[in-house]
């Protein structure tokens, strides 16, 4: 069952990246880069800390080097309500381009291309269009 309450993205993304700093390849850098003035979300906390977990750790899997940043601002969706967007970058390169575009489609998942290191473990997450509605 979801619990809907006021979650603070900024902190929930800090959590998750101590969670997953100890697992990290020293070469790689974390960066929360919320603004600490991001409004908050209604949602179900435990659901969105576990999303940002999945796609944070997936981003650490494959990034033996340089660095992962969470970024977040407020956008305006096309019926012209006010959403939060977060978005992970990361330096690896493991989803390719002829994938990408199937990423958001729940049927397919992504395989990794072969510029992934061949110690990674995870594979790609899969994110389809429900979970960001």
């Amino acid at each position: 069952m979801l619990r809907k309450e006021k979650v603070d993205i900024r902190e929930t993304v800090e959590h998750v990246l101590q969670v997953v700093r100890p697992f990290l390849d020293w070469k790689v850098m974390l960066y929360n880069c919320i603004p600490g003035d991001l409004p908050g979300v209604e949602g179900d906390k435990n659901r969105i800390t576990q999303i940002l977990h999945n796609i944070i750790d997936n981003a650490a899997r494959f990034s033996t080097s340089g660095l992962i940043c969470v970024t977040g601002m407020t956008v305006t969706d096309n019926n012209g309500l006010d959403c939060v967007a977060i978005n992970v970058s990361d330096s690896a390169n493991c989803i390719s381009s002829e994938n990408f575009a199937s990423m958001f489609k729940e049927s397919k998942g992504t395989e990794p291309t072969s510029t992934c290191t061949t110690s990674s473990t995870g594979q790609p997450t899969r994110v389809r269009s429900g979970v960001k509605r």
